[in-house]
């Protein structure tokens, strides 16, 4: 069966062949191949820095350019970023040292790519979906005990008891 385009088949596909060069291009990286830097700068010039990945991409090339003494056009405003960036994790890992929380969202703030609120909104909604679940086993639980097999199911699906929720 052929994935159909822009299905989630082929999401997974793309996802997996970006992942796959990326990785390539790193791997000529440790070969010092002066063809890694130009084959890196174009993949990074059209798909930019949207993930970590990119980003230790990016580090990477310059890190080679360094070592082979060579530049191109976008050398100096992306070793800028890079710097600023390591500033700023240096700054984070300072203030982390006295409230640990503060180093941790941080660092799920850059893997994620989502802001801090936003993270503590995604794990309040977690908590708050499991609490929920837990409630609904607890009644399921009580309702077991005052409802019959063969009587109607109380999740109101229409199905006898035994065959609905008895087991659950």
């Amino acid at each position: 069966m052929q994935p159909r385009a822009g299905g989630k088949a082929c999401t997974i596909q793309q996802d997996w062949h970006n992942d796959v060069a990326r990785r390539l291009r790193s791997t000529l990286f440790t070969q010092f191949s002066p063809t890694a830097v130009e084959l890196a700068r174009q993949w990074l010039l059209e798909h930019g820095f949207a993930d970590r990945e990119d980003r230790g991409l990016r580090n990477e090339l310059l890190e080679m350019c360094e070592v082979l003494g060579r530049e191109f056009p976008e050398y100096e405003q992306w070793m800028r970023d890079y710097q600023a960036e390591e500033s700023e994790r240096l700054r984070v890992l300072e203030e982390s040292k006295d409230n640990p929380m503060r180093g941790l969202l941080w660092a799920f703030e850059q893997l994620t790519g989502k802001k801090t609120a936003h993270v503590i909104k995604d794990i309040e909604q977690k908590e708050a979906a499991q609490a929920v679940e837990a409630a609904v086993r607890q009644t399921a639980r009580e309702t077991r005990r005052n409802v019959g097999r063969n009587d109607p199911c109380p999740c109101g699906s229409g199905k006898k008891y035994k065959k609905c929720c008895l087991r659950k």
